[in-house]
């Protein structure tokens, strides 16, 4: 029975603390914006959808968001014959935390926003043609990516609520691929 009592006010004002700093968290922004990014297989810039969900974080001058994006590599022809042709195409979600400098700075006169975050990648694949000199196509299924993402955005304001967005990400990828570059232009209704 003691230690119950010992592990309840050990836990107790931890559970204060965190509930608390829960309620600091709001939601203020979507963002929708479109850009390019790196294609998988053929290295080339290929359009990418995203549409965003943020708020105020623990403080003012911290934002987080959750983010969903889209890409299709649009490859439609072999132009190799000795190896299996695929076109890669997917979708990204993740999360990230936002520093807006201005907010902490008051000199700071540049509208910028420095961002950091993970976010997963759920790659398909489909078949173009070719093959291996056996034939084999040699893909067994779907893959999936994780990334760390380092950005940086500039933004202004147009009215109290809206926001035109230029944000440039570059996304650190754990496994097999070549990181990527994000190019994306938006706006952002803060309300």
């Amino acid at each position: 029975m003691k230690n119950k009592r010992t592990m309840i006010l050990i836990f107790l004002p931890l559970i204060v603390i965190t509930a608390n700093s829960l309620a600091q968290f709001s939601i203020n922004s979507f963002a929708i914006g479109v850009g390019s990014m790196r294609g998988v297989e053929n290295y080339k810039q290929v359009f990418h959808p995203e549409i965003a969900i943020g708020g105020q974080a623990v403080s003012t001058y911290l934002q987080w968001a959750i983010f969903w994006g889209y890409w299709d590599d649009d490859i439609n022809e072999v132009n190799v014959r000795d190896k299996a042709v695929y076109s890669t195409y997917g979708h990204i979600i993740g999360g990230r935390i936002e520093f807006e400098p201005a907010k902490v700075l008051r000199d700071w006169i540049i509208p910028i926003v420095v961002t950091t975050g993970f976010s997963h990648h759920f790659i398909l694949k489909k078949y173009i043609g070719g093959g291996d000199y056996d034939g084999d196509t040699k893909y067994r299924g779907p893959d999936a990516l994780n990334s760390v993402e380092l950005g940086l955005r500039i933004y202004s304001n147009i009215f109290h609520f809206l926001q035109i967005r230029a944000e440039a990400r570059h996304l650190f990828l754990f496994g097999k691929e070549l990181d990527r570059s994000l190019y994306i232009g938006g706006l952002a209704v803060i309300f």
